[in-house]
């Protein structure tokens, strides 16, 4: 992982935020494609100019807000997936380069006195579903298959995985090697076998050092597994 990308969480962990940055990014992209369409859509119904204007500020305020989205989309990936390559994420980048490519098309189209064209409204309409696609995916990395109940007592649990296992091992199955799923897994047989599994993985998965995850959060987390996934 690179240096600066482990640097940077450390200090925002240090600071109480230990989640994902991206999201706080990529909400405010969405939020604008979506206000630009609407906007585009009231101006060709109402035959309103400054409504298309609206349309255009919005979407020129998601493309800039764009790459820091995918800045930190990139970042989470390497620190806390480790940069694994697996199908959801081909897709979010797939995606991301087509909203790149939207995006600098409808700047272009868009220019001043085009805001309310045809060609700029089908680009909007394009980004609206794009980025939907991307939270499609994005929401499918952490809450695809997870277990609706749980009480109370293995709430601390979840939240570790939620945090560190479910972009890898969503609904307790496994994205980079589906044949090789949480549930029914050998590692699971007791606390010391799953501790030292955690220690020392097998590739691609990371390791989890007692100072990234105490013993106590380690029987945590297996308390919950074996009671969201059980083998039988």
């Amino acid at each position: 992982m690179t240096q600066w990308i482990h640097t940077f969480y450390g200090t925002v962990e240090r600071l109480g935020y230990a989640h994902a940055i991206h999201p706080t990014q990529v909400h405010m992209v969405i939020g604008l494609l979506v206000g630009a369409l609407v906007f585009a859509l009231l101006a060709r119904r109402w035959k309103t100019s400054s409504l298309n204007l609206s349309a255009r500020h919005c979407f020129l305020l998601a493309a800039f807000f764009a790459f820091p989205a995918i800045l930190t989309g990139w970042m989470d990936w390497q620190y806390f997936l480790s940069g694994m390559w697996f199908p959801v994420i081909q897709g979010k980048l797939a995606l991301s380069g087509l909203l790149l490519l939207l995006l600098g098309t409808g700047f272009v189209l868009g220019r001043r006195g085009r805001e309310g064209t045809t060609g700029v409204l089908v680009i909007y309409i394009f980004c609206f579903f794009t980025v939907g696609a991307l939270g499609y995916l994005g929401g499918s990395l952490v809450y695809r298959g997870v277990p609706a109940e749980h009480t109370q007592e293995f709430a601390q649990g979840r939240a570790i995985f939620e945090s560190n296992c479910a972009g890898c091992h969503p609904g307790g199955g496994n994205v980079s090697d589906p044949d090789k799923p949480v549930k029914g897994s050998p590692v699971l047989a007791n606390l010391e076998v799953f501790e030292n599994w955690l220690r020392d993985p097998a590739p691609p998965m990371p390791a989890y050092p007692p100072e990234d995850l105490s013993r106590e959060e380690v029987k945590k987390l297996h308390e919950y597994v074996v009671h969201a996934w059980p083998s039988s």
